[in-house]
């Protein structure tokens, strides 16, 4: 008899370490081409190379060439209120040297420590590796968490902050030994000051971050009140040394700048404190998105993420009605704080912002798939036929996304007859997002609807489709088996084909992703060791150790001053070449001619072509002032000599 649980448990082991020896290889193989570099990377890599060689968290690409009348702006970009992240990604730069692959490397790290703590969490919880493999395969396969975790960008170290205060809120509770089987034998209120400590730490890596600081305060509040204190004790530590090493003063002058040149708006501005608009605006972040960061969003990806976050809706309020268990309500409240934050204060950066809430959505879905399918199956049993025809004329009626708030129809506990009222509210509340997005945002039901179209004109989704189908046939011939409940078979098959549509996703923008060392080889074979180059943001990666300068900058003085010459800004610094791409030509180039931009004649010297993910064909142009292109020697200081103005 103690044989077969053996098995099954060695078994769970065996997958679990399988799939994880296939998201290694996976990794390794598509780590430089999905996503393309973007300039995000290029800022972030370049305010930690500036602080690694100068000591000083700035952005060094816009001196010489950026307007001297605004001098609070030229180092004003958000990452200055980045030093943990930027100090990690310096010391990551001295062991590794200063690349697109030791920054990602970074990245993947931070989000390889996230999986196994939510490996963790989940086995902690159940106490079976197939709730651990369970995680595995959610968060492996998302094409959102492989986004950032292959981003040199902060979300992936402020995702391990999270989780890793999330698992010292869990630890400080009544949950098993509090750690003591893992040699972390502590009281309840150092695991709480601990949490505190790293939540509030992730605001150094990320201002982000003072969403998990709100989720744990939330958390710890319902979960366990007396223990506030110690939590805001170990927050003003880390707050304290945050001051001492963030610069605020220099990013306060560029929140001009944000808000004028990049039209961004904190939520709450925009839709000027109201609720729906601010819930409009949040499901615009998952339901039908037009891009996926830098990238054009597919249909497969779209409706990938439309059914997680759904499915996720409808088990946080299901759950939030239902479960009564410590542990669970401390995981939906840390969902709903940092949902709340969000959808008040941080607009666009769509998918690096959702990155945060994949482990714990992968968390909240599968404990509740193992409440609703063994333990407390019968809690989650459904209604009667009747509330099923209404949620599924509902689903039919207003798209995929509505199908998990009508998952609260089946939560319903079947045997409190006199609330079944409770159950057509579970519908009326399906409704609200469409109601939001009706009023506030009508451009998504469009995009929702041709969403629909894509999705359902494909065998593929049929195909994925028939496995749901399958289990509710099976229920239907086995009614006697009561305690696997129609929801439980419904999420788990949802989860299956989850996973299976992330996964083709997956491998479909890793086959078509372009890598970026060709990009770089052919640029540093055409410009040469010493030259001064004007270029676009993002290719510093591929020059960082040539004297490189953002034309973007010129692009701001136009916005700044009015004036569209920038011949003085660029004759001031005097670059040797110029390397243009699409963006460049979109900015500068009218009616064929490059106009207001330097009085120095540019000869071409070569065409850099690999597709569009790198906004190609990407000349190199060299201003002819004298001769021959002969290298110039490095010079590390002293003024140059200048012509006159």
């Amino acid at each position: 008899m103690t044989g077969l649980p053996f098995r099954r448990r060695s078994a769970g082991l065996a997958l679990l370490a399988a799939a994880a020896l296939i998201l290694v290889l996976f990794h390794s193989w598509s780590l430089t081409t999905y996503p393309p570099p973007n300039a995000d990377e290029a800022m972030e890599a370049n305010h930690s190379h500036t602080l690694l060689t100068t000591g000083e968290n700035v952005y060094s690409l816009f001196d010489d060439v950026f307007p001297r009348d605004f001098p609070a702006l030229a180092h004003a970009f958000p990452n200055v209120l980045r030093p943990f992240y930027n100090a990690s990604l310096a010391l990551a730069f001295r062991l590794g040297g200063v690349s697109l692959e030791t920054g990602r490397l970074l990245s993947l790290a931070c989000s390889g420590l996230t999986v196994l703590l939510g490996c963790w969490l989940a086995w902690r919880s159940a106490r079976s590796w197939w709730m651990a493999l369970g995680v595995l395969c959610l968060l492996g396969t998302s094409p959102i968490f492989t986004a950032s975790s292959h981003d040199l960008r902060p979300e992936a170290m402020l995702g391990l902050l999270g989780m890793a205060a999330f698992s010292c809120l869990v630890l400080a509770g009544p949950g098993p030994g509090r750690g003591a089987k893992w040699g972390l034998r502590m009281p309840g209120a150092a695991w709480t000051a601990l949490a505190g400590l790293l939540a509030v730490a992730s605001v150094g890596v990320h201002t982000n971050g003072a969403g998990m600081a709100l989720a744990a305060a939330a958390a710890c509040a319902l979960t366990a009140p007396r223990r506030l204190l110690h939590l805001i004790l170990g927050g003003v530590l880390a707050g304290t040394a945050l001051l001492w090493t963030v610069r605020p003063d220099r990013f306060l002058p560029g929140w001009v700048l944000f808000q004028g040149f990049f039209g961004y708006m904190p939520p709450y501005r925009t839709w000027d404190w109201s609720v729906l608009g601010m819930l409009a605006g949040e499901l615009t972040r998952w339901i039908a998105p037009p891009s996926m960061g830098h990238e054009p969003m597919t249909w497969l990806a779209s409706w990938s993420l439309t059914l997680e976050w759904s499915l996720a809706l409808g088990v946080w309020l299901t759950g939030w009605r239902v479960v009564k268990d410590q542990g669970f309500r401390l995981l939906l409240a840390w969902i709903g704080a940092m949902a709340v934050f969000h959808a008040g204060f941080f607009a666009n950066k769509n998918p690096q912002y959702l990155s945060v809430f994949e482990p714990f959505l992968c968390l909240m879905l599968l404990d509740f798939l193992r409440r609703s399918w063994l333990g407390e199956g019968e809690r989650f049993a459904p209604v009667d036929a009747s509330l099923g025809a209404a949620a599924a004329a509902v689903l039919a009626l207003a798209g995929p996304f509505l199908l998990g708030p009508a998952m609260i129809v089946l939560g319903h506990p079947s045997s409190d007859a006199k609330k079944r009222w409770l159950a057509w509210l579970g519908v009326l509340l399906a409704l609200l997002p469409m109601l939001c997005l009706r009023v506030y945002v009508p451009g998504v039901l469009s995009r929702t609807a041709a969403l629909g179209l894509s999705v359902f004109s494909s065998p593929l989704v049929w195909l994925l489709l028939c496995l749901p189908l399958a289990g509710l046939g099976l229920k239907a011939l086995r009614p006697s088996s009561a305690q696997q409940p129609l929801p439980g078979l419904a999420l788990a098959a949802s989860l299956v084909v989850l996973a299976l549509c992330q996964g083709t996703e997956l491998v479909r923008r890793w086959r078509g992703g372009p890598r970026f060392g060709p990009v770089q080889a052919e640029l540093r074979a055409l410009v040469p060791a010493g030259a001064k180059t004007l270029g676009p943001q993002r290719l510093w990666l591929a020059l960082w150790d040539r004297p490189y300068r953002d034309w973007n900058a010129l692009a701001y003085s136009r916005w700044l001053t009015g004036d569209r010459d920038v011949r003085r800004l660029v004759a001031r610094w005097e670059p040797d070449y110029l390397v243009a791409d699409e963006d460049f030509r979109r900015m500068f180039v009218r009616d064929g001619r490059l106009a207001g931009f330097s009085d120095v004649p540019l000869e071409r010297v070569g065409v850099v072509s690999h597709g569009p993910a790198f906004k190609q064909p990407i000349e190199v142009l060299r201003f002819v002032r004298t001769p021959a292109p002969a290298e110039r020697p490095r010079r590390d200081k002293g003024p140059r000599a200048k012509p006159g103005p």
